[in-house]
């Protein structure tokens, strides 16, 4: 290609190969094993052109994003693969800030936070300003074709005009010929769209993590600040941390008796009712969680690191902020107990109580954090337990952990949701068929029909989307139905 540098050219290349696998691999299909090939297609994309460019060395967390687009295989959760497409996104974050972090107790969470938004904004990036780089520049000069190419043209263009006429006389005296020519150029045009637009979105992506692990992605909100707590706030943060906080006691003064009147308080008539009670109270809180860690790390931020009244100030009222949200998160955890023993557990529920853990754990970090001189150790120890728990969550099988749970109910047989169960994915299966003796008959048959159907043998052969709960939801399925029929 004229005046375009190497590194570029190969980029473009990959590129276009990861476009095309792309598009065969995802065409009309789930996500498996393709998300797998496709990722670690990639990643060996990234190590070829950082072995052959002029690239800085390969950050230790493209490994940890290769070894996470592999987990997809093993489960069939759309939550787990949702989680998996976060974390690796964050390793992916964190490896193109790794060349850039200097003097790493100047790093904030909001560095990290605003590099990830780097990242997502490199997919629009790259159309406006990597993309033009890629294409080859020719002179006004070597627009104008060459003598030889001129006649070459002429020729095409003359025989494409006598190919039309002898073609159209000899498809009229033969039917045969006339099939024969139907069947070649009877092109598909709205599936050649698709390919095409299947693979320029792939391509894009692919260029996308191609630019961002390689040159790295445009600093925007993610640029390193070599003083991100020179100007302090910390008058306007106390004002508003103490504010929250005068807010959360009279709170869970008010409320002890629903955060802890238990299943008599609930049942009361004058009281809410479960529903009420349970699913508002649960996630409502569980979301001023989460707006309450942004809020601590955001005023953390505005405050100078060194010692002064505000600093101490703001580390007393963080350190009581901490504990009042901890109380919030356990009636959170509490409300849920008791919605789960009357409605039962769901994927959804399982995993947003995960992610209140995770708060939690988030939060005595945070409380330790403030008391020290640096806040380096915290960004990599969040993300670090987030890459933990991806690993965790994938060998626990959360869907086996609802179905265990709801099996395990006093009332399962009145109780027990049958058209849940059966919209659960292929991680369930095994648990569902293990645990059918604890159901009705009527119950019974309605699950080995509906599992039956739904993971007939060849369901559960498709190449690019098998993972291996799918196989082994299958394999059980088939066996429980064969011993149905020898009983």
């Amino acid at each position: 290609m004229i005046g375009v540098n190497r590194n570029n050219e190969l980029l473009a290349i990959w590129a276009i190969a990861l476009g095309v696998l792309g598009d065969v691999l995802f065409r009309n299909a789930g996500w498996g094993v393709n998300i797998t090939i496709w990722m670690l297609a990639a990643f060996t994309a990234v190590a070829l052109l950082h072995r052959r460019g002029d690239y800085q060395s390969l950050s230790s967390y493209i490994w940890i994003a290769a070894a996470l687009s592999v987990l997809p295989i093993f489960r069939d959760s759309f939550f787990l693969k949702i989680i998996t497409l976060i974390a690796i996104l964050g390793a992916v974050s964190f490896a193109t800030l790794a060349s850039e972090l200097g003097e790493r107790m100047k790093q904030t969470v909001f560095t990290y936070l605003g590099r990830m938004a780097d990242t997502l904004l490199t997919v629009f990036n790259v159309v406006i300003t990597q993309l033009p780089s890629l294409v080859p520049r020719v002179s006004h000069e070597q627009l104008i074709p060459s003598p030889m190419t001129i006649r070459i043209m002429r020729g095409v263009a003359f025989a494409s005009l006598a190919l039309l006429i002898f073609g159209s006389l000899l498809i009229s005296a033969d039917a045969v010929f006339e099939k024969l020519v139907i069947d070649v150029f009877d092109l598909d045009l709205p599936t050649i769209l698709s390919h095409i637009g299947m693979a320029l979105l792939w391509s894009w992506i692919g260029c996308t993590l191609l630019v961002v692990l390689t040159t790295g992605p445009k600093s925007i909100f993610g640029k390193p600040l070599d003083e991100p707590r020179a100007t302090g706030y910390a008058i306007e943060v106390n004002i508003v941390l103490g504010t929250i906080n005068a807010l959360f006691i009279v709170f869970v003064s008010i409320q002890v008796g629903y955060f802890f009147g238990g299943h008599e308080h609930v049942l009361d008539e004058a009281g809410p009712t479960y529903a009420e009670y349970a699913r508002r109270g649960f996630f409502e809180i569980s979301a001023v969680a989460v707006l309450a860690f942004g809020l601590v790390l955001l005023c953390d931020h505005l405050i100078p690191l060194a010692k002064s009244t505000g600093r101490i100030a703001f580390t007393g009222l963080t350190e009581l902020h901490i504990g009042l949200v901890g109380v919030l998160i356990a009636s959170a955890f509490h409300r849920l107990v008791l919605y789960m023993g009357v409605y039962g557990l769901t994927e959804l529920r399982f995993y947003v109580a995960i992610a209140i853990v995770w708060i939690a754990l988030a939060f005595v970090l945070l409380g330790y954090a403030v008391l020290l001189p640096t806040r380096a150790f915290l960004p990599r120890v969040l993300v670090a337990t987030l890459f933990i728990a991806v690993f965790v969550l994938y060998a626990i099988n959360p869907a086996a952990i609802v179905v265990q749970t709801n099996f395990s109910r006093e009332n399962v047989q009145e109780a027990f949701d049958v058209e849940y169960a059966l919209s659960m994915t292929g991680d369930a299966a095994p648990a569902l068929v293990g645990g059918l003796a604890n159901l009705t008959d009527t119950q019974r048959e309605q699950i080995e029909k509906g599992l039956a159907e739904r993971w007939a043998a060849d369901d559960a052969s498709r190449f690019r989307d098998w993972n291996y709960s799918r196989w082994n939801a299958a394999r059980i399925v088939q066996s429980n139905s064969q011993q149905v029929i020898t009983d």
